[in-house]
């Protein structure tokens, strides 16, 4: 048999393994609801600690996070259109290289967006008139731009890593670092989810590791930090030493996984 006589197989089979992986990756982040949100928070908010201290947790930081990101939504992201300064930036200006350096851009519009796409491209096959488009239409459960649940879910969570990485930068400035230096540094520790080769974007993670982007720049993040300032985790350690001796029952103990 001719090579040629597979190929469409091979397209089929290969289109399917990529659906499938974006599915995995969306069922966990949009069907899992509370546990990932509280899980991203964890982490965006640990990494934020190891390079400024708690003042991402300053009450102000926080406030003034909170406040622009809902400024920025009633005007539909428009930012020449908000006024007022932040640290002695117009908030106008601030915006603008938030967005223009990526730091509205998270694991929700980029990762989650493709499978996104993905939904929209399989609605789009199914026959015009049938009632099985109609359905995908009104109420795919695996596209949030027509499913209310999911949309609702994918805005809180777009709104809770923003949130944080804007606090981030925030931090820095609170202490004494330029806008530009500032917004480097949050991306550092929270990652630009765009910042990744063709080879990555269009075979790791469509075939492989839905996840690879977190994994990839996480784990660099915290191996560099681990040798750098060892004094943080050994702290971190203590705590949930502290934690497990005085609030996990023996009987938890022994129920953990190996």
């Amino acid at each position: 048999i001719h090579h040629s006589s597979y190929t469409p197989v091979l397209l089929a089979m290969d289109r399917c393994h990529m659906i499938l992986c974006k599915l995995f990756q969306h069922i966990i982040t949009l069907h899992a609801l509370k546990r990932f949100h509280l899980n991203n928070v964890i982490g965006n908010s640990f990494n934020s600690v190891i390079q400024t201290g708690m003042t991402v947790f300053k009450p102000k930081i926080q406030k003034a996070s909170y406040d622009l990101l809902k400024e920025l939504k009633k005007v539909d992201y428009d930012y020449t259109k908000l006024t007022g300064e932040l640290y002695g930036v117009q908030k106008s200006d601030f915006a603008r290289q938030l967005v223009e350096d990526g730091i509205m851009s998270g694991f929700f519009n980029t990762d989650v967006k493709s499978v996104i796409d993905v939904a929209k491209g399989a609605t789009e096959q199914i026959k015009e008139k049938s009632v099985i488009r109609k359905v995908a239409e009104k109420g795919d459960p695996f596209n949030p731009e027509t499913n209310i649940v999911l949309s609702k879910n994918k805005d809180l969570g777009e709104f809770l890593e923003r949130q944080g990485k804007i606090a981030n930068v925030l931090a820095h400035m609170e202490q004494g670092r330029d806008m530009y230096t500032a917004i480097d540094l949050a991306q550092e520790a929270l990652f630009d989810y765009a910042d990744l080769t063709d080879f990555e974007i269009n075979y790791v993670k469509q075939y492989i590791a839905p996840f690879y982007t977190f994994a990839k720049k996480n784990f660099s993040y915290q191996a560099e930090n681990m040798a750098n300032n060892p004094a943080v985790y050994t702290a971190i350690e203590r705590v949930f030493r502290y934690t497990d001796k005085n609030f996990v029952s023996d009987k938890e103990r022994m129920n953990r996984p190996d």
